[in-house]
């Protein structure tokens, strides 16, 4: 199994300075990654396959290690309640989709997350979608926070 786990902190949320500290860049996304999007960055990744970890609170993870992309994204589906992590291998990528349903963090190397938004995978902005007028005090709080922890330009 890859060692995607290293970028999840002890209490099962995707870890900033992990993503920092491993070189990758990355961007949160509103709402939530669809089954044909989590296949399409595997591909743009280079991938055929990804491990799969789900992580319930007060859980070990559950993992799905070399899953087919089209079976990692059904995976990813059925385990939804709870805080998946989708990991393209060989370790180029990584998708985070937290329980909330609300945004998604894509990790990877600077040069390919520039290569997803060229893409325009993910076309709706994060910053306009916090923003939206739905959007009032602690949860617009919540992803304007979203907004400031995830995105994070490689160092190199």
């Amino acid at each position: 199994m890859s060692d995607f786990s290293t970028f999840i902190n002890s209490s099962g949320a995707l870890d900033p300075n992990a993503i920092r500290s491993s070189g990758f860049a990355s961007a949160p996304c509103p709402e939530v990654a669809g089954h044909d999007e989590i296949i399409q960055v595997g591909e743009l990744a280079g991938a055929s396959d990804a491990d799969v970890l789900a992580y319930g609170y007060g859980q070990k993870p559950r993992v799905w290690e070399s899953a087919s992309l089209d079976n990692s994204a059904d995976i990813a589906f059925r385990e939804g309640y709870d805080n998946i992590l989708v990991g393209y291998l060989p370790r180029k990528a990584f998708l985070w989709l937290p329980s909330e349903h609300e945004y998604f963090v894509i990790c990877t190397a600077p040069d390919l997350l520039e290569r997803i938004r060229a893409d325009e995978l993910f076309s709706y902005d994060f910053k306009e979608y916090s923003n939206g007028d739905y959007f009032q005090g602690n949860k617009k709080d919540f992803l304007e926070g979203v907004l400031r922890e995830y995105t994070i330009s490689a160092s190199v």
